[in-house]
């Protein structure tokens, strides 16, 4: 066994987020190098015991990335380093909180709403505030733990959260 596990037949859309959103369930990712080219990736989790729990329910249950069966197995490599860094510390998260930038808006988007989101990517939301400045809304949202906050930026960056974009 080993904490750091090798995906392969990932959808070419895959990416770093989708792969912390499927694992995060299963504890704290430490660090993930995606090989777009090879439609291969690595992921380390913080421990063996979150690693082994991933193999294990997915020996029983189809692993689906992007409605893509993958293949999962321990990895040889002790772990997982980027070109960014040397240590598979750089994807170590230091904050609970998030800045978030709500653009084009069409629905209403409230504090509930956020909640309702940001809930769904682990942790606790602690506290939310919404505000406005010059026209923009923005909100501050903190969590209990800075690897829920991780995994929300990583995966929500970028994207609407209504399907006609908001």
């Amino acid at each position: 066994p080993s904490k750091v596990l090798y995906f392969r037949g990932l959808s070419p859309d895959t990416d770093e987020g989708d792969l912390t959103q499927f694992c995060s369930p299963f504890g704290r990712v430490a660090a993930v190098l995606r090989l777009k080219e090879k439609d291969q990736a690595f992921v380390e989790m913080e421990s063996v015991v979150a690693s082994t729990a991933i193999l294990s329910f997915f020996s029983a249950n189809q692993a689906l990335i992007r409605n893509t069966p993958v293949i999962i197995a321990y990895s040889s490599r002790k772990q997982v380093t980027t070109n960014n860094s040397s240590s598979s510390t750089s994807n170590t998260p230091t904050s609970s909180v998030l800045h978030i930038t709500i653009n084009n808006l069409t629905h209403p988007v409230d504090c509930d709403v956020l909640h309702h989101i940001f809930s769904q990517y682990g942790g606790t939301v602690l506290k939310i505030v919404c505000y406005e400045k010059l026209g923009v809304r923005y909100a501050l949202l903190e969590y209990t733990e800075p690897n829920a906050a991780m995994v929300a930026m990583t995966v929500l960056q970028g994207h609407s959260i209504y399907n006609d974009g908001c």
